[in-house]
């Protein structure tokens, strides 16, 4: 069964909101690359994300760095720059000696993202950054469409550790013990020693006369068969056997004896 494309999105969001705190409207963070793939695809990514967001009143940044990033892609990059000009600008650290718009946007996040934000990248090494950070959500185009990516299973992991190392903190630790002995549990050192176990010594082969008191039964083994028992006697009427079937039961069988017949 296929998940609808904004129910997936909802997922994603309320994965965010409920671990990391994240709440309306929505900062996005865009580079030159981000705004490069848009111009080609043709599309207006400032009315899409919101949409695709769900939330008609987020907002959307860049940095001085990447717009001067934009500057060195030359004639390709002119539409891009435009387009990176008309954003506002979000103020970084970085004013006077301008750094890579891929480190520019990471030292933003790079501190469990403070700010709470969204990145928008075409960037393959800044996405692989962001991950590092599970509190970084990432927003990049792929036929013609804006995607945001699934929290992957190690950013989940690093949720859940989080978790358990703060239910840990506050319970106390219980001491380690060693396994439980029981009265006739034999240590492992000692099993081919000529001490044996109490439970074992009942159904020992026993010589008779040797440790045994006047009147005391011998116990057979439980997995001991008895073998069956046939008696024979001889009667007028013919001969029969009697021996144990079913269950212990016993019954007899007669055989009459055939009558003599001379051979020529």
């Amino acid at each position: 069964m296929k998940i609808s494309p904004h129910r997936r999105i909802r997922k994603y969001l309320n994965f965010y909101k409920s671990n990391f705190e994240f709440k309306t409207p929505y900062k996005i963070v865009v580079d030159e690359t981000f705004c490069f793939e848009a111009l080609t695809c043709q599309l207006n990514f400032r009315e899409q994300v919101p949409k695709y967001l769900e939330n008609e009143s987020s907002k959307i940044f860049t940095t001085i760095c990447a717009i001067k990033a934009a500057k060195k892609l030359g004639q390709k990059g002119a539409d891009a720059l435009k387009l990176v000009k008309e954003l506002e600008v979000r103020p970084c650290d970085h004013g006077e000696e301008p750094v890579t718009s891929e480190e520019c946007l990471f030292s933003l996040v790079k501190k469990n993202n403070p700010d709470r934000l969204f990145v928008a990248t075409q960037n393959d090494d800044l996405v692989n950054k962001c991950r590092s950070v599970a509190s970084v959500p990432v927003l990049y185009v792929l036929h013609n469409v804006v995607c945001l990516e699934n929290p992957e299973s190690s950013r989940t992991h690093q949720v859940k550790r989080k978790a358990t190392e703060e239910a840990s903190n506050t319970k106390k630790k219980p001491k380690k013990r060693g396994p439980k002995q029981s009265a006739n549990s034999v240590p492992i050192k000692n099993i081919d020693s000529p001490q044996k176990n109490k439970a074992d010594k009942q159904y020992q082969k026993r010589v008779p006369g040797e440790n045994q008191k006047p009147g005391q039964e011998q116990k057979p083994h439980p997995f001991q068969l008895q073998k069956p028992v046939f008696n024979r006697r001889k009667s007028n009427f013919g001969h029969q056997k009697k021996f144990s079937g079913h269950k212990g039961r016993s019954f007899t069988k007669q055989f009459k004896k055939k009558p003599f017949v001379k051979k020529c």
